[in-house]
This record gives C-alpha cells, sequence and structure tokens, in this order.
C-alpha cells in the first residue's frame, strides 16, 4: 500500500524475500552453519517452509515443519493484514 508503482512492490519484496532465502536452510542444512547463522536459520519462515516441502517431497518429518510453517503464515498475515487495512482505509 505504500508503494508508488508496481514495480516498487516488486521491488521491495524481492529485497526482503532475498535475504531470507540465503538465510535459510535452502541450500545447506542448519547445522551446517556457524552458531549465530544457524540460530537465526532455524527461526527464518523460508526454513520452515522448505523444511516442509522437502518432508513431503522428499519422505520425513512432516508434522513439525508444516506446524511451523502455518503458525509464520498466521502470524505474517496477523501482523501486517490490519497494518494494509488501515493504509488503504487511509488513501483518499
Amino acid at each position: 500500500m505504500a508503494a508508488r508503482s508496481p514495480e516498487s512492490v516488486n521491488t521491495w519484496g524481492f529485497m526482503i524475500v532475498l535475504p531470507l532465502t540465503f538465510a535459510s536452510s535452502v541450500f545447506v542444512p542448519a547445522g551446517s552453519l556457524p552458531g549465530w547463522l544457524e540460530a537465526f536459520v532455524r527461526v527464518n519462515p523460508i526454513t520452515a517452509i522448505v523444511d516442509a516441502t522437502r518432508g513431503l517431497m522428499l519422505g520425513g518429518p512432516v508434522a513439525g515443519p508444516v506446524v511451523r510453517a502455518v503458525i509464520w503464515l498466521i502470524v505474517i498475515t496477523a501482523v501486517f493484514a490490519p497494518l494494509a487495512i488501515a493504509r488503504y482505509r487511509g488513501r483518499p
């Protein structure tokens, strides 16, 4: 709602998602990372989605990662939906 054009929306989304993707377990296992980075990777929402997808596609634990991914979805929606609605209502 704060962006002035569709291109800027794309840029902002990319600037948020790209660092989260590289600081997740997409490319390397979280256990192989340094301690400070491993702690961040374990609470990263992208890691929860990747772990759930790996479990569903390759076999392995599914319930825990899916629950974490759904919790992240609920938290992100609970935080940003009211902000987006308030911003939309405030527009002329």
